[in-house]
């Protein structure tokens, strides 16, 4: 049954993390191409990342127990290790390297590819905390997650329909309130946090059945929400966090039903890199292929292909036959230990 579970949550993560790559690679498209694939893009944004924090939720859940034994402290350093420690590592390098091509005309292109890099030292150690001027703004998952977790195993004993209501109530307020990106991407992951959580807690079933109600849910969020993206912010902040937690609920019992099929280890497999290909993929390997088939429409489409693909075949190659060879680089670049 165990692995069973894990099965699903890996083929929803894989699900997931092939949603980011093209996300990712759509973005990176030149600015008219980009426009015709807004709504694309708009729909791959409400649920790529809300689904690795509601599973982020459930797996807290899960483990619950298991975290209440090791106590905060030893909990903090692991969670450190999992996601500070490569948001840092994989900062400072990117920050290096556009430090670099900065001095070399000939590679002035690529630096507006890889990010952009505060300038002075200083200025850069700033950001790396306070998130204001970000070197990439893919590496905002792990920092939040981190806090988020960390906010979690403090109030772990709360009540999780309470919770849901107050980080309901936060959610609305970032839509009110001009506050920095990383409090606001807090308040609202928290939201689906939580409510991966409280699924976990009541024992929610990705059936058939909710398969179709959550579709019939996210359809709504969505539907509600495109109309009103320009225009009503109040409803807008609403239906938002519906088609995010609906679509998170529906690809869930996707996964469950593919489970059952026998081509669903290599959905799985993908799922069990989502980490690795999270961070290796951008803006290392996706914006630069972007950058050399940029061009018609047709070597767009190409360039899309073969990002994606090339986005997580490479950092499952690198993290399979270069990275986990040795501890200390699986450490600094993986967190994994």
């Amino acid at each position: 049954m165990e692995k069973e579970h894990f099965d699903y949550i890996d083929i929803a993560k894989g699900i997931g993390i092939f949603l980011v790559v093209i996300g990712h690679a759509l973005s990176a498209l030149p600015t008219r191409t980009r426009e015709q694939t807004e709504l694309i893009r708009t729909i791959i944004y409400l649920v790529h990342m809300p689904l690795f924090f509601y599973i982020g939720g459930m797996l807290f859940q899960s483990r619950l127990g298991k975290y209440d034994q090791i106590g905060f402290y030893n909990f903090v350093k692991r969670k450190a290790s999992q996601y500070l420690i490569p948001y840092i590592v994989f900062s400072i390098i990117l920050y290096i390297l556009i430090s670099i091509l900065r001095l070399i005309p000939s590679f002035a292109w690529a630096v507006s590819k890889l990010g952009s890099a505060p300038r002075r030292t200083g200025d850069f150690l700033l950001s790396l905390f306070t998130y204001a001027h970000p070197v990439d703004d893919h590496l905002w998952f792990s920092y939040v997650m981190f806090i988020v977790l960390m906010i979690s195993f403090l109030i772990r004993k709360a009540d999780l329909r309470f919770l849901l209501i107050v980080f309901f109530a936060g959610y609305l307020s970032t839509w009110i309130i001009s506050f920095p990106e990383i409090i606001w991407k807090v308040l609202r992951y928290m939201l689906l946090f939580t409510a991966g959580r409280l699924s976990q807690k009541c024992g929610v079933q990705y059936s058939k059945k909710n398969l179709i109600l959550s579709a019939i849910l996210c359809a709504a969020g969505i539907g509600c929400y495109l109309p009103l993206k320009a225009g009503n912010i109040s409803l807008m902040a609403c239906f938002k966090p519906l088609a995010e937690i609906g679509s998170s609920v529906f690809l869930l019992c996707l996964s469950n039903l593919i489970a059952r099929a026998n081509w669903s280890r290599h959905i799985s497999k993908i799922g069990s890199y989502s980490y690795p290909i999270y961070l290796l993929h951008q803006p290392y390997i996706v914006p630069v292929i972007l950058a050399i088939f940029s061009g018609d429409m047709i070597r767009n489409i190409l360039g899309v292909v073969i990002a994606v693909v090339s986005g997580i075949i490479i950092p499952i190659f690198l993290y399979t036959f270069v990275i986990r060879k040795n501890r200390v680089i699986k450490l600094l670049l993986t967190g994994r230990q």
